[in-house]
């Protein structure tokens, strides 16, 4: 989980991205992937 920190951070940094989504975030009545606390738990979006 490490090295994907590194790499959406250097991603975010490069293309100057605000927020990452996920499939339940965009529709959370058909798409339950990766979950809701992934993000929050190892703070990648």
């Amino acid at each position: 989980m490490q090295t994907t920190q590194q790499i959406i951070k250097l991603l975010k940094t490069t293309y100057n991205i605000k927020e990452i989504l996920a499939h339940s975030d965009i529709s959370p009545t058909r798409k339950r992937d990766p979950g809701p606390a992934l993000y929050f738990k190892f703070n990648i979006g």
